[in-house]
């Protein structure tokens, strides 16, 4: 599980670069759009994104139930010893081991410490969850203290408006003596709190536009979703582009209601119902105000006079360019790293060995093949076999490079005593075949008289 978690929040940060470019590609081409069709497309990115990384824990957590890593001791404990062959003194050259650095170094990181990386934002996590349900309790709080009724004539208004939207639910409105900022809270059973006074400040027309735009949120079922923005803010606060995408989207979800206000009651009513519900403010993260900060009151007043989407500015120009060279290079270090070829070798001698196939179920071969798979020395678990003990290293029937030999050897060849037999672990693996694969020549896809394999391969430097 740990193995799973770390390894997809990892690929959640180039998988959110990638949200990155796409967000910028979505605010750039409708910069002339309706923000409706902006507010559905975001969305739209970041459900794309939680799928993602959704089918990313799904592969990884499949991977670990399948390869499960274990300790050194256990595979110590666990070996089999077969003593049967002498030292086979075939020389071998081969081109130094590819890969990318950077990619064996994260990836050993992970492994390393993912369970300490995933704790750490575990606990991240369940501190921004209380902070979530802190939240709530306010909103609650809100909602059932202080409240008063605002009278017949707002509550009839109030039905009206519903009925001009299609909202046929039935909508509650009260007056708070707490809320600072008109405000939508409930998602099964909405209320809209109004500041205590507020109305009789504003003017009929201006009063109805600040109806009309908490009206607007519950016809859009912006509660719910807002909720969920935020559980998506909480799993990956460590992600820029995720959180800077939750931004665009809260900007234009208050664009789509400015702009069913506008459409009902004209611009100027609404930028004045703006500018006094600016005096009332107080931020309210999980309820669904008519708030705005001096800039965002700004750019919301802009917009509606102007008719015109707001771009990318500079800064985020910039920081996408940087976000999307560091994916490139993160995609490309793990793309590159771990493969392993083979370019020639001589075998001098013909060696006479016995078949010997061990299928084990052990952890110290499903840890063998994980390795193997991360390394980069196999792409698939399917068809394995290998043979390594105290002189090589065979995988897939090609003898592995002395580096790579070195390593697992620390890791997984007994250490013998000086006069002792050879010790060799066999998985799967025809060692007549393997014999008969250093001593000869073979041509591509000729069975043998003898083993009926079929075999292919490279031999003294040449390709047949």
């Amino acid at each position: 599980m740990y193995h799973a978690i770390s390894h997809t929040l990892l690929h959640s940060l180039w998988q959110g670069a990638l949200l990155s470019a796409i967000t910028g590609l979505i605010i750039t081409c409708t910069r002339k759009s309706s923000s409706a069709l902006r507010y559905n497309l975001l969305v739209s990115a970041m459900v794309l994104f939680a799928v993602g990384v959704a089918g990313t824990f799904c592969f990884e957590f499949n991977k670990g139930r399948l390869i499960m890593p274990v300790s050194a001791d256990q595979h110590l404990a666990d070996r089999h010893l077969i003593n049967s062959v002498p030292n086979l003194s075939e020389t071998m050259q081969y081109p130094t081991l590819p890969g990318s650095t950077i990619s064996k170094t994260i990836g050993s990181y992970l492994n390393r410490y993912g369970a300490i990386i995933v704790w750490v934002w575990l606990l991240i996590v369940c501190a921004r969850c209380v902070q979530l349900v802190t939240g709530l309790r306010e909103v609650h709080h809100l909602r059932n203290n202080y409240t008063s009724g605002i009278g017949s004539y707002w509550e009839g208004r109030v039905r009206q408006l519903c009925g001009q939207l299609g909202i046929k639910r039935l909508i509650g409105i009260a007056q708070s003596g707490l809320a600072k900022t008109p405000m939508v809270t409930g998602h099964l059973k909405p209320l809209i709190l109004i500041p205590l006074g507020m109305l009789t400040s504003l003017s009929a027309e201006e009063a109805e536009a600040v109806l009309l735009h908490e009206l607007a949120h519950i016809l859009r079922s912006d509660y719910l979703v807002n909720l969920l923005q935020n559980i998506m803010e909480i799993i990956f606060f460590f992600n820029p582009a995720v959180l800077w995408l939750s931004a665009l989207i809260k900007a234009e979800r208050e664009n789509c209601c400015d702009d069913i206000a506008v459409g009902r009651g004209g611009k100027v009513n609404y930028l004045k119902a703006l500018v006094a519900c600016e005096e009332y403010r107080m931020p309210r993260t999980y309820a669904m105000t008519l708030k705005a900060g001096n800039r965002s009151l700004k750019n919301r007043a802009a917009r509606i006079i102007s008719n015109k989407n707001q771009s990318l500015n500079n800064r985020e120009k910039s920081l996408l360019a940087v976000c999307l060279i560091a994916a490139g290079l993160f995609v490309t270090a793990f793309a590159s790293g771990g493969k392993v070829s083979v370019n020639q070798y001589t075998a001098p001698h013909q060696v006479s060995i016995d078949t010997t196939r061990l299928e084990s179920d052990s952890e110290r071969t499903k840890s063998m093949i994980s390795d193997l798979l991360k390394d980069g020395i196999i792409s698939s678990p399917e068809n394995l076999s290998f043979k390594i003990g105290t002189d090589e290293f065979v995988v897939n029937y090609q003898k592995q490079p002395e580096a790579v030999y070195q390593k697992y050897r620390a890791r997984y060849v007994a250490t013998q005593h000086s006069g002792s037999d050879d010790w060799i672990w066999y998985y799967y693996f025809d060692s007549q075949k393997w014999a008969l694969i250093v001593a000869h020549k073979f041509q591509p896809a000729s069975v043998h008289p003898q083993t009926h394999d079929t075999t292919t391969g490279v031999f003294r430097g040449k390709s047949n």
